[in-house]
């Protein structure tokens, strides 16, 4: 069996993100139909429970494609936390790699409004994509985005999977905050490892009406 998995949110069945995530060099498990806030405990117990040496995390809406996730597996050996990036959405040129530098509130609310200013104007954490050239070939973020994020298992069991309160779960910014609150590491954005985040409004709409929808939950894995 593979040392490492990849596990997967997947309140929506994208074709395109099924596929990619099935040619990975890794095992899977697919959390299928539960929201952010039905998956805490069961992404906790599955790391407990279960011996793999690295685990990544991600979303339904990423793709990665097999050579730039072998790199983000490849310096998981290096540093404590790796992740992949792409842009906040389609429609607009904000990165999920955030400057640390920048970050002088770490409440949630204050770095939602700065998250906010940068969308709107230039002042702000996260980088926009034109900025991403001059930055090293490994960046210290501020924030993941679930990015096909990876850690080894005791970082996962430190940091468990936690969401905030209702309607909002954002359970990557409750994991990036803890770890920028605690300083003790650093979160790695792999330059390289730059992947597609396939989101727009629309699919920003088509998931809150899949949440309210019930549908069939199932857990599949391939191991």
């Amino acid at each position: 069996m593979n040392d490492t998995v990849l596990m997967v949110m997947s309140i929506r069945d994208i074709k395109s993100v099924v596929d990619s995530n099935n040619s990975l060099d890794c095992e899977k498990i697919i959390f299928r139909g539960y929201t952010e806030y039905e998956l805490s405990p069961l992404i906790n117990d599955f790391i407990k429970e279960s011996d793999f040496k690295y685990y990544f995390l991600t979303s339904d809406d990423c793709i990665m494609s097999e050579q730039n996730f072998d790199l983000l597996k490849f310096n998981l050996r290096f540093f404590p936390i790796v992740s992949g990036w792409g842009i906040i959405r389609q429609d607009i040129n904000q990165t999920t790699i955030s400057n640390v530098d920048t970050i002088t509130d770490l409440s949630p609310q204050g770095w939602r409004a700065s998250r906010s200013a940068k969308i709107l104007g230039p002042v702000g954490t996260f980088y926009d994509i034109h900025e991403i050239n001059k930055l090293p070939n490994f960046i210290t973020s501020g924030f993941t985005g679930w990015f096909y994020t990876g850690m080894p298992k005791k970082l996962w069991e430190e940091y468990p999977f936690q969401v905030r309160e209702y309607p909002s779960a954002t359970s990557d910014l409750n994991f990036s905050l803890r770890v920028l609150g605690d300083g003790k590491y650093n979160q790695t954005i792999v330059k390289k490892a730059r992947g597609i985040h396939i989101s727009n409004f629309r699919h920003v709409v088509a998931r809150h009406i899949h949440e309210i929808k019930a549908r069939e939950k199932e857990i599949i894995k391939t191991f």
